[in-house]
């Protein structure tokens, strides 16, 4: 059974447990190695794998191959911001999650007509909308009150997240004239250059030891076949469904790694716990939807 024979939420399913596990790995890396140091290795990996699939599935170069280099150094840009703003504020940085998952959900009905998925004279628009709706308690149950953050931290968040957003929906207009592989090798080009560059700039070491460049190694493998997996959902699918269901099941996968393989089980508070819940309640809408 081919890949392309799945259906998208099966393809999002797969997907997000791949890329939890590139997390996990990424996870023994903190503060043991720069971001941008593991990220060179991490899109190494990820254009060399991307590479041998596109090479085996015999695709040619797009003719606007410039085109998608450039939506990876686009890419790339807002993979240092969010960098920069972790390490300011780790906390509230992985919470725009949420937001920009909702942004891009109105730019793509706005742009792409989206909105159709939301009639409620439908059992599939019922559903998608009560997810929907559901985002906002899921944001504040898992919210944590942090101290005030400064103006460089706001300015890097709201360009990401706005980036995140657009550049969700301009890969759904890509993917209508090329292949999931294709767009993901020439994005990962322009994003390595981006990352190249960052590290040039804080003036960083490549080399990160033999340890820590095969985790970097292995995170790349894992997440690009997991973007890979999520792009061709978007291609069957649409933004609306498909960051719909990968949000929360990433939530629920993420923490509950958190809580086998760390031992964060002290940091889980009841609203935690109720968010936990949530974010299950919003990917069961999501599977079953029509």
């Amino acid at each position: 059974m081919s890949l392309g024979s799945l259906s998208w939420q099966a393809l999002i399913v797969i997907g997000v447990i791949l890329v939890s596990i590139g997390q996990v790995i990424s996870k023994y890396q903190v503060h043991r190695a720069a971001s941008l140091q593991v990220l060179v290795y991490k899109y190494l990996a990820s254009v060399g794998f991307i590479w041998f699939l596109w090479k085996l599935s015999d695709y040619g170069l797009p003719s606007q191959w410039w085109v998608f280099i450039g939506y990876g150094m686009i890419t790339g840009f807002n993979v240092v911001l969010y960098t920069l703003a972790s390490r300011i504020s780790l906390s509230k940085t992985t919470m725009t999650s949420p937001v920009n998952q909702i942004l891009g959900i109105f730019f793509a009905a706005i742009l792409l007509n989206e909105w159709r998925f939301f009639n409620l004279n439908s059992q599939g628009g019922i559903q998608l909308m009560t997810a929907l709706l559901l985002v906002p308690l899921l944001f504040y149950l898992l919210h944590e009150k942090a101290g005030k953050t400064s103006k460089k931290w706001t300015i890097y968040m709201t360009i990401y997240v706005i980036a995140v957003a657009g550049l969700r929906v301009l890969a759904k207009i890509f993917l209508y004239s090329v292949e999931p592989a294709q767009l993901l090798l020439l994005q990962y080009v322009g994003s390595l250059v981006i990352i190249i560059l960052g590290i040039k700039w804080r003036q960083h070491k490549f080399y990160i030891g033999k340890k820590f460049a095969v985790l970097g190694l292995m995170q790349g493998l894992f997440n690009s076949l997991g973007i890979l997996l999520f792009l061709l959902a978007l291609k069957q699918s649409s933004v609306t469904q498909t960051s719909m269901l990968r949000m929360p099941l990433f939530i629920v996968l993420t923490t509950s790694a958190g809580l086998l393989g760390f031992k964060e089980i002290k940091d889980m508070t009841r609203k935690k716990w109720l968010g936990m819940l949530v974010a299950l309640g919003i990917t069961a809408l999501m599977l079953t939807a029509n």
